[in-house]
C-alpha cells in the first residue's frame, strides 16, 4: 500500500467518523460510495464490492463503538429499543454477512440502494411529531425484535451498521423522537457492526490493513461530530441525513443503470 492511498484512508475514515458522530448512522453510507469510486483518481486499482464491504464492517465496528460511548453521556439512549432492536439486528446481520459471500457484487450494490430509497421515502413523507416520551409499554418487544431481524439482513451483507435505516423508521413507524432515534442508533450499529465484522471475518471479505486505517481515523472522527451532535437542532440533523441519502442514491442509481 503506498503512502498516498494510505493518507486518502486516513482523512476519508476521519470525515465519514465525523458523520457517524453527528448523525447516528455507522459510516457505510460515504464510506462506500468513496471507496467503490474514489480510488481510481489516486491511480489505484479498483476495490472489489465484496472487499469494501468488509472494510466497511471494520469502520463501522470501530465508528460506532465510539459513538455509542460518546452518546450514552447525551442521555438521549434508550436501551428498550436498544436491547430489542439490537437481539434482532445481531442475528440478521451475522446471517447476512455470512451469505453475502455468495452474493455477485452488483446484487449487493442493489441491495444498498433499494435500502437509501426505503429510507429516504420514509424520511420525506412523515411529518415528524413533538419530542415525546417513548411510549415503551405500547409496543411489544417482538416487533422490535423482528423489526431489527429484518434491518440486519440487508445491513450484514452490505457490511453497515443499519443505522441509516433505523433512524428514519424508529422515527416514522414507531414516533421516536429523532434525538432518542440517533442516540440509540448508535448502540443498535454498534451490536450489528460486530456481528456484520465477525461474519465478514469469518469469510475472508475484509482487507485488515485499510480497515484498520479507516477505522482508526473515523473513531477521531467520530469524537468530534459526537460533541457537535449536542449543540445541533433536530431538524438539521434530519436533513443533513436525508440529503445524504438521495445525493448517494442518485449517484449508485446511475452508475448502476447507464454504466
Amino acid at each position: 500500500m503506498d503512502l498516498v492511498f494510505s493518507i486518502f484512508l486516513f482523512v476519508v475514515g476521519t470525515v465519514v467518523g465525523l458523520f457517524s458522530g453527528l448523525l447516528g448512522i455507522g459510516g457505510a453510507l460515504l464510506m462506500l460510495p468513496i471507496l467503490l469510486y474514489v480510488p481510481g483518481l489516486f491511480g489505484h486499482d479498483k476495490i472489489p464490492v465484496h472487499m469494501i464491504t468488509g472494510m466497511v464492517s471494520m469502520q463501522s465496528l470501530f465508528g460506532t463503538a465510539t459513538s455509542s460511548f460518546f452518546h450514552h453521556k447525551t442521555g438521549n439512549v434508550n436501551y428498550y429499543l436498544v436491547l430489542n432492536i439490537g437481539i434482532g439486528m445481531a442475528i440478521g446481520a451475522f446471517t447476512g454477512a455470512v451469505f453475502s459471500k455468495y452474493l455477485h457484487g452488483n446484487i449487493i450494490i442493489w441491495i444498498y440502494i433499494f435500502v437509501l430509497a426505503f429510507s429516504a421515502i420514509s424520511m420525506i413523507f412523515h411529518k415528524e411529531k413533538e419530542p415525546e416520551e417513548l411510549p415503551e409499554k405500547k409496543i411489544s418487544r417482538y416487533k422490535y425484535i423482528i423489526f431489527g431481524l429484518l434491518v440486519g439482513l440487508p445491513a450484514g451483507a452490505i457490511g453497515f451498521a443499519g443505522s441509516v435505516v433505523v433512524i428514519p423508521l424508529l422515527n416514522t413507524l414507531f414516533d421516536v423522537p429523532i434525538k432518542i432515534c440517533i442516540s440509540s442508533s448508535t448502540h443498535i450499529a454498534f451490536i450489528a457492526s460486530l456481528l456484520t465484522f465477525i461474519g465478514k471475518s469469518a469469510t475472508g471479505q475484509i482487507e485488515f490493513l485499510s480497515a484498520l486505517i479507516i477505522s482508526v481515523s473515523a473513531m477521531i472522527g467520530a469524537f468530534i461530530g459526537t460533541k457537535l451532535n449536542k449543540k445541533a437542532d433536530p431538524r438539521l440533523l434530519k436533513n443533513i441525513l436525508l440529503t445524504l441519502i438521495v445525493l448517494v442514491f442518485l449517484r449508485l442509481l446511475v452508475d448502476m443503470l447507464w454504466n
